[in-house]
């Protein structure tokens, strides 16, 4: 059995600060950034890299523990900081590499993390992408990372109360499609640092302008995601009202530290079958 594969609304600009010519941070510590709550690739038995979050580390054996995005606690695993199954976020992982059917995340929906998350990304559109990061790192792990889980988790989300509950929700996706627009008018002057990150494929672990551009596939993927073009998250965007639906989509609500089974209208199936390997 292999594992698993696992305020008022602001004028839209470019700000100054994405403008500079963003210098090299010097050389990547992988083994630094080694921390707990942070994002990571890994191979799986079949080759295929995933997207995992670290839950601990071991400083006595030079190691961590990771739980595989979209998978449920049983298919985490160890490694060595040095171990070649594993690499910096986004390296060669894209999007979202959890189960096609669901993902099963430790995650609730509050309205304060929503309310959180609208003022991040306000913070984000008022001062330019590069600004409101301390580093390279932090630019793909929040945009890349926390940023990209907690909008498809929201999507998701089934609202015991949408009336009360969608607005702010809502809001926060307008917001996300102002991030992708501010995005779409740096592409011109960014086209050469994403050329140079394609050449250079380590080149976002120190060149902050190719870590913000390389951001794009996420952030596209997101607004796809918003747009319905993603079955497995159009629950949240149905309002609780799924007999309207052209497909057959799956219960995700209450699913927070437990595995579960999804209930489909057809049949049931085992929302942790590690068969499911497919996107």
């Amino acid at each position: 059995m292999s594992t698993p594969q696992p305020q008022e609304e602001q004028q839209i600009i470019t700000d100054k600060g994405d403008a500079k010519k963003a210098k090299p941070k010097g050389k990547y510590d992988f083994a630094e950034h080694l921390q707990k709550g942070a994002y990571i690739d890994v191979k799986d038995t079949v080759g295929r890299w995933c997207q995992a979050q670290i839950i601990e580390r071991d400083d006595s054996d030079d190691t961590v523990k990771y739980n595989f995005d979209g998978w449920s606690h049983k298919w985490d695993e160890w490694a060595k900081f040095a171990s070649a199954r594993i690499s910096p976020f986004r390296k060669f992982s894209r999007g979202y590499t959890g189960q096609s059917r669901c993902a099963i995340r430790y995650w609730t929906y509050s309205l304060e993390k929503v309310e959180e998350a609208n003022k991040r990304l306000e913070g984000y559109l008022a001062q330019g992408l590069i600004n409101s990061f301390k580093s390279c790192h932090e630019i793909t792990q929040t945009l890349r990372g926390s940023e990209f889980i907690f909008l498809d988790a929201l999507l998701a989300h089934e609202y015991e109360n949408p009336a009360q509950e969608f607005p702010t929700s809502l809001k926060y996706f307008i917001n996300y499609f102002k991030l992708y627009i501010h995005l779409l008018k740096m592409i011109p002057e960014y086209l050469s640092d994403y050329i140079d990150g394609l050449s250079n494929p380590d080149a976002f672990l120190t060149n902050e302008r190719i870590a913000v551009i390389h951001s794009f596939y996420e952030i596209s993927d997101s607004v796809n995601k918003i747009l319905g073009g993603n079955r497995r998250v159009w629950v949240g965007l149905s309002l609780c009202d799924r007999k309207d639906l052209p497909v057959k989509v799956s219960k995700t609500r209450d699913y927070a530290g437990k595995d579960y089974e999804t209930t489909f209208t057809s049949k049931k199936i085992d929302a942790d079958d590690p068969q499911d390997n497919t996107q």
